[in-house]
């Protein structure tokens, strides 16, 4: 196994227009997003030292969860749609002031890092997602992202033949994907009935309706949008384009090489998520870990988990 490093948060992700504004036409590296390139590197390392410690480049596989999970979609788009040899054969994916552009960026490169994550924090800065820049993602006439650019031809310039074999494709989500940031939100029940009045019908918003029930309904609403229809209209669409291409090589077009897992067994272990199929609780079932102590969970012996090895 491989832990790659890259650059998060507001080094990795931070995007504006003065960043874009102030590359140089010549420049071979454009666009944000630089921890994309940072994981593409990696990638393309692997595929040049692998074979040195006993690994095969034929059978890299990447895996990515939650944010991690975003970043294997935009590598397994650039395999899909390029006409480079990908660099992995399979893919789990599981859920200021006003001076000029170059003056201000250059005021944000002075920001000590423990300075300007001081400030991401008191911003309540949550998160930082990937940009539709045109230049290291672009949209495509395909309904998605296309193809990256990360600036790095040369370094991995093996070209995609006929014979190659599809990239095998794990999407996974579970039915309460954001029970957890709900929590965190701490809305009342007020807030909860005046945003979703219109979705009473489907998940039980109602005047009438108990707190608890409430908190379930709101839980179920945020995790369809946020995660478990995204996470199928992503595998539908890989689905349809692979169809395509393997009817115009004469195959068939339902083996296309994508699994979609929906986890609805709730986390085995005591604490406040118990029984709670939360977001990142397919990671306990899905790769055969925790083996001992979900046996006994089978068994009726339920705890804590403290074992170390995973």
């Amino acid at each position: 196994m491989v832990v790659i490093n890259y650059r998060l948060n507001i080094f990795g992700f931070g995007a504006s227009s003065d960043m874009l504004a102030t590359q140089s036409i010549h420049s071979t590296i454009k666009g944000v997003n630089s921890g994309l390139r940072d994981q593409k590197l990696a990638l393309i390392w692997i595929q040049r030292n692998i074979a040195a410690v006993g690994g095969d480049q034929d059978k890299v596989t990447i895996m990515g969860h939650s944010a991690g999970a975003i970043s294997c979609h935009i590598h397994l788009l650039e395999a899909e749609l390029d006409t480079k040899k990908p660099l992995f054969r399979k893919a789990f994916i599981l859920s200021v002031q006003d001076k000029s552009p170059i003056d201000r960026l250059n005021l944000l490169k002075r920001i000590p890092a423990k300075e300007l994550l001081r400030s991401v924090s008191d911003l309540h800065w949550r998160f930082f997602v990937m940009v539709i820049d045109e230049l290291t993602i672009r949209k495509s006439n395909l309904d998605c992202e296309g193809p990256p650019n990360f600036g790095h031809e040369g370094m991995d310039n093996q070209v995609k033949g006929l014979s190659d074999e599809e990239i095998q494709v794990v999407l996974g989500t579970t039915s309460h994907e954001f029970s957890g940031y709900v929590r965190i939100a701490n809305w009342d029940d007020d807030k909860f009935r005046s945003l979703f009045v219109s979705l009473h019908s489907a998940y039980n918003i109602l005047p009438t309706t108990f707190a608890d029930e409430l908190f379930e309904g709101f839980v179920q609403f945020i995790s369809d949008d946020t995660m478990c229809l995204r996470v199928h209209r992503a595998g539908e669409f890989l689905k349809a384009h692979r169809g395509k291409q393997a009817l115009l090589r004469g195959k068939d077009p339902k083996r296309v090489g994508i699994q979609y897992r929906h986890f609805e067994f709730g986390n085995p272990f005591l604490g406040p998520s118990h029984n709670v199929a939360h977001h990142g609780v397919e990671l306990i079932y899905l790769f055969g870990n925790f083996c001992e102590a979900l046996e006994r969970a089978d068994r009726g012996i339920l705890e804590g988990y403290s074992q170390k090895g995973y």
